[in-house]
């Protein structure tokens, strides 16, 4: 289905029947997209292992749209590169240096 493969925005919540949750993990690794994921579980074992399993920017369990100016947003795959907010958000203005020195030598001018 179009609704399960695609990114979808708005006020959207496709339910579909899985065995297991490696069946749900694999399923929804499938998509091209991975901006945002949720899971709606009772189980804290459950949320924890889905949520690390995902390839997904954002993994909401038992909630949505909820972060704050100090969560990192982006997506993972199609979805986007890189990170807004947060200290990941402030390396877009970075730039890193690299310097690599020889220890001195007593003998050298």
């Amino acid at each position: 289905m179009t609704i399960a493969k695609e990114e979808i925005f708005g006020p959207v919540m496709s339910i579909m029947k899985f065995k297991n949750t490696d069946d749900v993990i694999q399923r929804a690794n499938k998509s091209n997209y991975g901006l945002g994921a949720g899971v709606v579980t009772k189980s804290v074992d459950t949320a924890l292992k889905i949520a690390n399993g995902l390839r997904a920017g954002t993994v909401y369990v038992n909630c949505y749209d909820v972060f704050d100016a100090n969560t990192p947003f982006g997506g993972f795959k199609d979805s986007g590169v890189g990170r807004e907010n947060g200290e990941y958000g402030l390396r877009n203005y970075c730039e890193t240096k690299t310097v690599i020195m020889k220890r001195p030598d007593d003998s050298l001018p």
